[in-house]
């Protein structure tokens, strides 16, 4: 179904990917606090399993999107990537992790 990769873009700069700091930060090589780049809202077929299991479709200001739900947050990028906010440990494909969450809800 979707082939989306877990992770979470490189920084501009450096090129590196944020990792967790000491102090609970994202941080990339240049040492900076990391800053998401646009999400985007997927294909229609993403979009339908999101609404299926209760995610709703965020805009924001400066023109990106992300999927909001009580789960972590999740952010589709435009090179087939996704992320979770907050960064919790989470299966590499998105597929996977939409699987776990149905079965959450579903032991509800």
């Amino acid at each position: 179904m979707f082939e989306r990769r877990r992770q979470a873009p490189p920084c501009d700069v450096c090129k590196q990917v944020p990792t967790k700091s000491e102090s609970g930060r994202f941080t990339c090589g240049c040492g900076v606090s990391f800053v998401w780049v646009n999400g985007v809202k997927g294909n229609p077929e993403e979009r339908a399993r999101f609404r299926q299991i209760g995610y709703k479709w965020i805009s924001v200001q400066d023109g990106g999107y992300y999927a909001m739900s009580p789960y972590p947050w999740i952010y589709l990028f435009a090179d087939n990537t996704w992320e979770l906010d907050p960064h919790i440990e989470a299966p590499e494909l998105l597929t996977e992790y939409l699987d776990s969450v149905e079965a959450i809800i579903a032991m509800r």
